[in-house]
């Protein structure tokens, strides 16, 4: 018998993902495809956060996509550039 999704345990696993990003930018957007979008780990992870926590989360993303030189992952390193400026 299949279980219905854990909506808790997506949820951590979509801000864990947003927040490994700024460590692991190649292999977080290798992760993303079908069931795991773009715009779902390209996001600030935080709960209500301030203007600085923003700021510097975005920041922070920006610096370790710049990392990333993979052709492979290039699509989706400028489309996760599109999501984090939003």
């Amino acid at each position: 018998m299949l279980r219905p999704p854990d909506r808790g345990g997506t949820e951590d696993l979509r801000v864990s993902l947003a927040i490994a990003l700024t460590r692991n930018p190649s292999g977080v957007l290798s992760l993303t495809g079908p069931n795991l979008s773009i715009e779902q780990v390209c996001t600030v992870p935080f709960i209500e956060p301030d203007e600085k926590t923003i700021r510097e989360h975005k920041l922070k993303v920006k610096a370790a996509l710049r990392q990333v030189t993979s052709e492979a992952l290039s699509s989706k390193k400028q489309d996760c550039l599109k999501a984090i400026a939003k």
